[in-house]
């Protein structure tokens, strides 16, 4: 078991490897996706971001919902090597990038600013970060998105010393999780 994410990581190499190169660019990305997120589970950290960013090369024009979902990946093993900033650039690129901040995509990006903040210790863009996803996730109504966000701005205010705003935050967090279905 302990191998199983390198077996894959392997094949997914051998079926891009004879996937035919006039194959839909989406089974390419779809691949390469798959591939990156073995090797991260096997610390290959720097081979999983030479495949997503392989990946985001090939996204085709408008395919905005994908380019964010590969930059927060990116994104993601950009921090887990130790690249804060090259991660906030590539977040707060691809947030601008996107023709709607009011969707799903754009609030994950902001989380995940929001915890690139921490990282760097830049507590005012945590907050900042933080009061946008939620601002966005309650536009959208999506009550899992609200919770993770306030969740963060409860974070957020407690770094920044406003306690009981974050006690505020965090109860109206765990009220929307305790009133999710199993």
């Amino acid at each position: 078991v302990r191998l199983a994410p390198a077996i894959a990581a392997h094949w997914f190499a051998e079926a891009l490897r004879l996937l035919p190169a006039n194959a839909p660019a989406e089974q390419r990305i779809e691949l390469l996706g798959a591939r990156a997120r073995a090797l991260t589970a096997v610390g290959r950290f720097e081979d999983s971001h030479a495949a997503l960013l392989d990946a985001v090369a090939r996204v085709p024009a408008g395919s905005h919902e994908l380019r964010a979902r590969l930059a927060l990946a990116c994104a993601r093993v950009e921090s887990d090597l130790g690249r804060q900033d090259q991660a906030r650039q590539r977040l707060a690129t691809a947030l601008e990038s996107l023709p709607d901040q009011n969707t799903r995509e754009a609030v994950a990006l902001m989380l995940e600013l929001a915890v690139n903040a921490v990282w760097r210790t830049r507590h005012e863009e945590l907050h900042e970060a933080a009061e946008r996803a939620v601002e966005a996730a309650t536009r959208l109504g999506d009550t899992p998105l609200i919770a993770s966000a306030l969740a963060e701005l409860a974070l957020a205010d407690s770094i920044m010393g406003a306690p009981e705003q974050a006690e505020a935050n965090r109860s109206q967090a765990v009220a929307l999780v305790d009133s999710l279905s199993d």
